[in-house]
């Protein structure tokens, strides 16, 4: 007994001496990218609050200077209380709305603000308007976030800043995914659906939450691993052409536990709209397209990776949320057809017409341009702008969509 009590104090002592040695390596000859988000009790995950930092982005390869307020998200300090002649528009999706990759006057929100007070002009009107309005566009993307993240920070932080209008930028490629416990796995706030299809918050493994803060904080080693294992991963599959679980989302007969995604996925949308109704807050949802949607190269190489059995069309998560937001009365805009008319040719290699960075990836500064100008256009035309369609919809019984 004694000889294994001894054994095993050398193998965890070796273990140690292990983990200590890669530590310091890593600090030593590794460069780690600067943590900015941390995970949250309140809202799943943010970014840490009063942030001024540059810090170097892979996908663009450049420092960008993020900076965050006071709750943790990118842009100015915004007032709680909304100025006299002040509009607000709160944009909420993950990295693409995040869009660390590019400055923050260059990022979709930061797009649409400039043009919106562009339209209003020097003298601070708009149209025939007599009122003096200026639009404040507030960012709160966070990296990774689902639409169950966004409701819950929507309850706990934006509902207080009094927005006129919610725009949920939804992520086409993997939003849908990310809404279900069922599919993936990383652990944020989530929802799911009980027997009689009401939405039920799903509490956080808080042992793992708190296991995965602290080594984030802590360790370099761990965020070092992290970014690297993840990076090979999808280089792994790429080469090999192995399908992610995430292409299914692009498959016309779903898989049922992508019909139960899709399901919780609606449920959260008529409860966004539901709570913002009842404050007199307008929501809208814009569909933010994946390269594959745009480049037709992009999508040959994902049908490779699927199965000759699955139908997968690149319009097809499009086309589900738009028959979500149709029964629910959201107004809907999907940028995909926006954007390929902004690349005629289709391919991704055709640099001129990179709209996503080395044209597969996140929206860069000419991608958030293009959706920042369409999202304008839309909302002008939805009567957004000047306020009129949240005057007739305002205290307006909304439709039920339990027949889905």
């Amino acid at each position: 007994m004694k000889r294994l009590l001894i054994k095993i104090w050398e193998t965890l002592l070796t273990l140690l001496l292990i983990v200590v040695t890669l530590e310091a390596c890593t600090r030593l000859f590794s460069p780690v990218l600067k943590q900015i988000a941390q995970r949250d009790a309140k809202v799943g995950y943010r970014f840490f609050p009063n942030l001024a930092e540059h810090v170097y982005n892979h996908e663009s390869d450049q420092a960008v200077l993020i900076r965050t307020n006071s709750v943790g998200f990118r842009g100015p300090e915004w007032a709680p209380e909304k100025p006299e002649g002040v509009r607000r528009i709160a944009v909420f999706g993950d990295s693409f709305i995040a869009a660390i990759a590019v400055a923050e006057e260059e990022t979709l929100t930061g797009r649409l603000e400039a043009l919106l007070n562009e339209q209003t002009g020097l003298n601070g009107q708009t149209g025939d308007r007599a009122a003096p309005v200026k639009w404040e566009v507030m960012n709160f993307g966070v990296i990774g976030s689902s639409t169950g993240q966004q409701l819950v920070l929507y309850r706990e932080i934006v509902s207080r800043f009094h927005p006129d209008i919610v725009v949920v930028g939804f992520g086409s490629s993997s939003d849908v995914f990310d809404n279900s416990a069922e599919l993936a796995t990383n652990p944020i706030l989530r929802f799911d659906l009980d027997e009689a299809g009401e939405l039920h918050f799903l509490p956080q493994t808080e042992g793992r939450v708190q296991a995965s803060k602290s080594l984030n904080a802590w360790s370099r080693f761990y965020v070092w691993q992290k970014g690297k294992v993840n990076r090979l991963i999808k280089r792994s599959r790429k080469s090999a052409r192995v399908p992610a679980s995430r292409d299914l989302i692009y498959a016309s007969n779903e898989p049922e536990a992508f019909r139960r995604a899709w399901q919780i996925t609606g449920a959260l949308f008529k409860a966004f709209r539901d709570e913002t109704s009842a404050r007199g807050t307008q929501l809208v949802v814009v569909a933010i397209p994946s390269a594959q949607q745009v480049y037709d190269d992009q999508f040959a190489l994902l049908r490779s990776r699927v199965a000759d059995s699955m139908a997968v069309d690149p319009a097809h998560p499009d086309h589900r949320l738009a028959e979500w937001c149709e029964s629910l009365d959201i107004p809907y805009l999907s940028l995909v057809e926006n954007l390929r008319r902004r690349t005629p040719s289709g391919s991704s290699k055709v640099k001129e017409e990179h709209l996503f960075f080395k044209g597969v990836g996140h929206l860069n500064q000419r991608g958030h341009l293009a959706a920042a100008e369409d999202i304008q256009q839309f909302l002008a035309e939805q009567s957004l702008l000047d306020g009129t369609r949240e005057q007739q919809t305002a205290g307006r019984e909304t439709p039920d969509a339990s027949r889905r």
